[in-house]
């Protein structure tokens, strides 16, 4: 099946039926690999009880027991840092887990949105969102929004062998999401309802050594393999109609549409090929000089881009504007980029928006064409 693409992309998309469906799902968390056992031998000063002999093939005695400790283990283990076993997790309702030191039953969809489990035991869920999608189905878009980003920002965390599975990976999720989506559209990782909002996420601690695979489209988290953040991602208590109140931003773009083409098209939440976000919004060239005071960018302006609007107002040099970058990669100096805005409040202070680089020349109808290389925000 893995050298079956089309086969593979079937398999994939019948995870959630799969793994739902499973009276219990078996987790092996301490295995690194499919080569590796997962029941390791273990010391204790405490006493086991019962004690019960086993042998193996080769005639070599083992202890098998249960041992009374107050010990308990809140590390991540080998699975927990395994992007497959995100979705897996999540999309099981019965989990055996043998740890280390431990073994244990977990019902993921029974957990409370709190600090403890209904049992009384700590969180069990390292590296997994607290509520799970234990939202009931008619949780307001408030709730939702919540669990849905801090589900991807634990999920762009893990590690993948591959890194083009970015997409595929979540897939499983996305597709369980949509019975809080109320008819929402996905477009490679993000809901048509939240993305004029949602394309603010942001990679603060980018490192080197990224894919140069296509992941996804670079304006969707999917199209990066860092860990994915959406603090500067405006909520909807955030924005004002009309920018009147200090505080409040107003939202500046809007989104027109999204052009996506799916590599199998029976698998709306898996694999893109290509996707054409259409915005309009102001959006003007600009060359990058670094702050060594503040460690910090100054954003000089080159030019406005015609038939933009005239909300973009740049003096001579803007100062201190922070700059997260997607991938470190990327040229800093002696490139010219455009600085495209999202949202701001009354003046420069409170902006938010994206730093762009262009990768064609506007054609007949005026309609240029960039990638994104990062969020760009002044408070």
């Amino acid at each position: 099946m893995q050298d079956d693409m089309e086969e593979m992309s079937c398999e994939i998309s019948m995870m959630p039926e799969i793994y739902s469906r499973a009276v219990v799902t078996i987790a092996a968390s301490t295995a690194k690999s499919v080569l590796e056992g997962f029941i390791d031998r273990r010391k204790f000063v405490d006493h086991v009880f019962p004690e019960i002999l086993m042998q193996d093939s080769v005639g070599k005695t083992s202890v098998l027991g249960l041992v009374k400790t107050q010990f308990f283990e809140h590390q991540a283990l080998a699975l927990d840092r395994r992007a497959w076993a995100f979705q897996e997790h999540l999309l099981s309702t019965r989990i055996l887990q043998f740890r280390r030191h431990q073994i244990r039953f977990i019902c993921p969809g029974q957990t409370l949105n709190a600090d403890d489990c209904i049992d009384g035991w700590g969180s069990l869920h390292p590296g997994y969102p607290r509520a799970g999608f234990s939202l009931s189905s008619e949780a307001d878009a408030d709730a939702f929004e919540a669990v849905w980003h801090d589900t991807v920002t634990k999920y762009s965390e893990r590690c993948l062998t591959n890194s083009t599975d970015r997409i595929l990976a979540f897939s499983g999720i996305a597709r369980m999401a949509t019975k809080f989506t109320k008819g929402d559209v996905y477009y490679a990782g993000h809901w048509m309802s939240m993305i004029s909002r949602d394309l603010l996420w942001s990679t603060p601690n980018a490192r080197a050594g990224s894919s140069s695979d296509f992941l996804g489209p670079s304006w969707a988290w999917t199209g990066v393999n860092q860990r994915v953040e959406f603090g500067g991602v405006l909520k909807k208590t955030d924005l004002n109609s009309d920018g009147a109140k200090r505080g409040k931003h107003r939202l500046i773009w809007e989104i027109l549409k999204v052009k996506m083409t799916l590599v199998d098209q029976r698998a709306p939440f898996g694999a893109v090929q290509e996707a054409i976000l259409v915005l309009r919004a102001p959006i003007r060239c600009v060359w990058l000089k670094w702050w060594f005071h503040g460690g910090r960018f100054r954003l000089s302006p080159i030019q406005p881009i015609p038939g933009t609007g005239s909300q973009m107002h740049l003096g001579e040099e803007v100062e201190s504007i922070g700059l997260l970058w997607d991938n470190p990669r990327i040229d800093t100096f002696g490139t010219s980029y455009y600085l495209v805005l999202a949202a701001r409040e009354n003046s420069w202070f409170g902006i938010r928006g994206l730093i762009l680089r262009a990768i064609d020349e506007e054609n007949n109808d005026g309609v240029g064409r960039y990638v994104r290389c990062g969020h760009a925000s002044m408070d």
